[in-house]
């Protein structure tokens, strides 16, 4: 007890215990606040196939042919409500779908189809305090095809968590830099 304690004396340990319980807080709290998919089903349309995913994101190759998938499944809204989903399909999106309510996609056709940013799509009058089930139509031109959601990079709370939890990951990194440099005063300041 008493060698926890004096860890304690300095002021340099307690902002290091401060950053820790901080970076730890804030990302058990990044966990909450992110969104997730569940019970996921996709259905070919070509051939109404229905296979079930794992999660998402989701790619598969589908060769040269040209078809449209249906994405359903479930998300819970996190403790923060989200105004915003993230949506990146490959490659088109064609609708979503948030428990039966079509959901108006934004006018600018070109990030409807960008496979690598994707969209992010105002779904706050279409989100419910616990499970939702979403639908979403996607179109392949040949290749890959699939979906990926999630938070999305304006959403200002998940940004601050995820800076704010970035030391916890940092962590063990540097720990293990410390312990395998050699011991030189100078790079054991640079580390802590």
């Amino acid at each position: 007890q008493l060698i926890f304690l004096s860890f304690f004396n300095s002021n340099k340990n307690k902002v290091i215990f401060l950053v820790v319980i901080v970076s730890l807080t804030s990302g058990y709290l990044l966990n909450k606040v992110s969104i997730r998919s569940y019970d996921i089903e996709l259905r070919d349309t070509s051939s109404s196939e229905i296979k079930k995913i794992k999660e998402l994101p989701f790619y598969e190759e589908s060769g040269d042919s040209k078809n449209e998938y249906i994405f359903s499944g479930k998300i819970n809204l996190p403790i923060l409500y989200k105004k915003f989903l993230h949506i990146v399909p490959d490659n088109c999106l064609e609708y979503i779908r948030l428990n039966g309510t079509e959901v108006p996609l934004p006018s600018n056709s070109e990030k409807l189809c960008y496979y690598k940013e994707g969209v992010d799509i105002n779904v706050q009058n279409y989100l419910k305090k616990g499970q939702n089930e979403f639908e979403i139509k996607i179109k392949d031109y040949g290749g890959k095809y699939g979906l990926s959601m999630g938070n999305t990079s304006i959403d200002i709370i998940y940004i601050i968590l995820l800076i704010l939890s970035l030391p916890a990951f940092l962590l063990p990194f540097f720990l293990l830099l410390k312990y395998f440099l050699p011991n030189s005063s100078n790079k054991n300041k640079l580390l802590l």
